[in-house]
């Protein structure tokens, strides 16, 4: 498991809280729980969060039957609790959520200070409707070139752009961040990760800056505004410095 060496580093001095993101028919989530409660003996309170009913009626009945301390939600992860991030999330899982659901699992990683993030995105259709709207109304040329003239460029690029501006805004918001193909692509496409853990120091006031323009630039030349972006505006929890 692409994330297991970091959650041996999370605190053995505290009950840890998992939640896992889109988790459909709960195998990670229940494999994940048994692994650190049996195999890493540590105190664990698990979540999983799906918008299936079906599926989270039976997750709750299972995790009774079990007696493990494990609770599901027929929710979306931006509807998740509404506490106003008060409880806070050591770990955040999210394999596979499509499209902007990556984007609210992060937004509850940061808003809830998460220690780890393992999060392998799906589908990626938001910021490329983005794209083809920018590319419609702007004849300008430079990096736009590349995914003009060809709808298969222009989807692949928006992947990877929707993957680097989220794993830039972590960056933003204090995680190292690191991609990291956690599959081999023959099994499936859709094998990047990405890896974020909070640091324990903040940033540097010069490297603060960067990011913020490097941010910028790429929003400027790409003609787009990530998801996750607004999703931390509209909860106040965005922590980039305007035009820096």
């Amino acid at each position: 498991f692409a994330g297991a060496r970091h959650l041996e580093t999370l605190s053995s001095a505290e009950r840890l809280k998992v939640v896992d993101f889109g988790c459909g028919s709960a195998h990670l989530t229940f494999a994940l729980h048994w692994s650190l409660t049996e195999k890493a003996g540590r105190q664990v309170d698990s979540y999983g969060v799906d918008i299936k009913p079906h599926l989270i009626e039976k997750h709750n009945m299972l995790a009774k039957e079990l007696g493990w301390s494990m609770d599901f939600y027929n929710t979306t992860a931006v509807e998740f609790l509404r506490d106003d991030f008060a409880m806070p999330i050591d770990v955040v899982v999210a394999l596979h959520a499509c499209d902007t659901a990556t984007d609210q699992a992060l937004l509850q990683a940061i808003g809830r200070n998460a220690s780890l993030i393992l999060a392998a995105p799906c589908c990626h259709c938001h910021l490329n409707q983005q794209l083809t709207s920018h590319l419609r109304a702007s004849r300008a040329g430079g990096v736009l070139n590349l995914v003009r003239y060809d709808n298969v460029f222009k989807q692949q690029t928006a992947d990877m752009l929707t993957d680097w501006f989220r794993a830039h805004i972590l960056r933003c918001h204090g995680y190292k961040v690191e991609i990291v193909q956690f599959v081999p692509s023959k099994h499936t496409g859709k094998n990047l990760l990405i890896r974020a853990t909070k640091k324990q120091a903040g940033s540097s006031a010069s490297e603060t800056v960067a990011l913020a323009s490097e941010l910028a630039d790429m929003k400027d030349k790409w003609g787009v505004v990530p998801h996750l972006e607004v999703l931390l505006k509209e909860k106040g929890l965005w922590r980039v410095e305007e035009g820096s």
